[in-house]
């Protein structure tokens, strides 16, 4: 077989439906001249070893390769052995929970020749195909410390954000195109991280050695996001481990981000960053927005961070005793802009329109955040260091948005 220009590495413990749609939609859009596919199945419980071994080679033939982890080994083992045996120049780590919609090799591809600065490429992720698609993915921005964040997640596919390149610090491996040779110069993903963190890690390492990332708008992949089994359950251990090995790594640049496309970050209480539109933007809205809730669902798929349009558009609903289309406009609200009293919106609304899961996670999400501000001192000290670095580093934006934050919160936190 010639070598091939890439290799798609994809992990797999379980899920076998979704690997074997993944597989498929591989076959049915990149053409065989330009990849190899490498599955590496993690010592799956179901039939994926069975039922790969009889797809890979019917698909893809003499450029398929099935390999097994005897024992589960977790994410960041399974890639780093099938990047260890890929023929491709190019490595193309996705997980097994997506599907390809399109081909998305020639535009990664493309943006990674064009700019040898750049570590990797990844292509949008969405949770659907069609009309009504939503960002997963648009890249990773950090708001402040080692905090990451999906940036513009949920935002409408179509939304112009979704239209231009960013050069970012960090991106998911869920579907990322790198060059094989950097990626095992430089270790690769760290095993000790167990199913979280490893690409933080990773994009953190590259970005201190100089190098770039970014998501190409050319591509565009579906991800059925945390479908892997005990996707979180080692989190604050993975945690643990980032800030011990990234620590200084990598700098805040989600209040720059942010700014390029017309929207200033803010914090909750307990120091979640989101996203407003800047001041001039902000005021036409509220003094043109429109009353009747068809229209106002109209401007906010243009504007999902508009705050008075989620208070006329679930006042509305209360009015008409529309409980459920309320409940959706506080539950679309609290995804942007976060804070306990959209949580105590939902816990109203669910329990009128008789939704008992929407009224116990908003009860969690309450329980949780009350657990984060209980610890006041804690999230006060956070805050200083985010803000002392605000303002060696000279960064206006993100000085501005903890000012802001110990203004609004100024009875239990004093700068």
């Amino acid at each position: 077989m010639h070598t091939p220009p890439l290799t798609f590495v994809i992990p797999a413990y379980g899920q076998w439906p979704h690997t074997s749609a993944c597989l498929e939609s591989i076959a049915a859009h990149v053409p065989p001249s330009q990849c190899e596919v490498v599955l590496v199945d993690d010592c799956s419980p179901d039939e994926t070893q069975s039922g790969a071994a009889a797809l890979g080679p019917a698909l893809f033939g003499e450029r398929f390769t099935l390999l097994r982890n005897e024992t589960n080994r977790g994410f960041a083992a399974s890639v780093n052995l099938g990047a260890a045996q890929a023929w491709g120049l190019r490595l193309f780590l996705l997980n097994n929970d997506t599907v390809l919609p399109a081909n998305p090799v020639p535009a990664c591809l493309a943006a990674l020749d064009g700019d040898p600065s750049l570590a990797g490429v990844g292509p949008i992720l969405t949770y659907s195909d069609g009309p009504d698609a939503r960002i997963q993915h648009l890249g990773v921005a950090v708001p402040y410390a080692l905090k990451c964040v999906h940036l513009y997640a949920l935002f409408p596919a179509g939304h112009p954000v979704t239209r231009r390149q960013r050069r970012l610090q960090v991106i998911t491996a869920a579907a990322l195109c790198m060059d094989r040779g950097l990626f095992l110069e430089h270790g690769g993903l760290h095993a000790g991280f167990v199913n979280g963190m490893e690409d933080i890690d990773l994009c953190a390492r590259l970005s201190h050695a100089g190098y770039g990332f970014t998501v190409t708008p050319k591509a565009t992949v579906v991800h059925a996001e945390h479908a892997s089994p005990g996707r979180f359950d080692r989190e604050a251990a993975n945690d643990a481990l980032l800030h011990s090995r990234a620590a200084g790594l990598l700098h805040p640049d989600m209040a720059a981000l942010a700014a390029e496309d017309g929207y200033a970050l803010h914090l909750t209480a307990w120091l979640d960053p989101y996203l407003l539109p800047e001041g001039a933007r902000l005021a036409e809205l509220d003094a043109t927005g429109p009353d009747d809730p068809h229209a106002i669902l109209e401007t906010l798929e243009q504007e999902p961070c508009w705050p008075l349009g989620y208070d006329r558009l679930e006042s509305a609903f209360r009015k008409r005793g529309e409980w459920s289309r309320a409940l959706a406009a506080a539950v679309r609200r609290s995804a942007f802009l976060p804070s306990q009293d959209a949580y105590r919106a939902i816990l109203d609304l669910a329990s009128r329109a008789g939704d008992t899961a929407r009224a116990d996670d908003a009860s969690r999400r309450l329980a949780d955040t009350t657990r984060m501000l209980a610890r006041p001192e804690g999230l006060r000290q956070t805050a200083l260091a985010a803000l002392e670095q605000a303002r060696e580093s000279g960064d206006a934006r993100l000085s501005t948005a903890f000012k802001q934050w110990f203004a609004a919160n100024a009875r239990t936190f004093r700068p």
